[in-house]
């Protein structure tokens, strides 16, 4: 009656993504922004901006590591 399946849980799947240090992220940030200060991006127009961003995420930055290491906010780097 019981029949053996091939599901696969989400969680490995989650597990497998590698996640940036803060340090790692940082300088991943500056290289997109050609910048040595991060706040630039916060003063960058915002398609510019959101490309950026989207570029990030693409990089398993989260995107909680992402507010905190630019200083925007969540909800700014959820809708880019």
């Amino acid at each position: 009656m019981m029949e053996e399946n091939k599901d696969k849980c989400l969680d490995d799947e989650i597990k497998k993504r590698k996640q940036l240090s803060d340090e790692d992220a940082r300088k991943l940030v500056m290289k997109l922004i050609k910048s040595d200060n991060i706040q630039t991006l916060q003063q960058m127009n915002k398609n510019e901006r959101d490309n950026i961003i989207k570029e990030l995420k693409k990089k398993d930055v989260s995107i909680r590591q992402l507010a905190r290491i630019t200083g925007l906010g969540r909800r700014i780097i959820e809708k880019a």
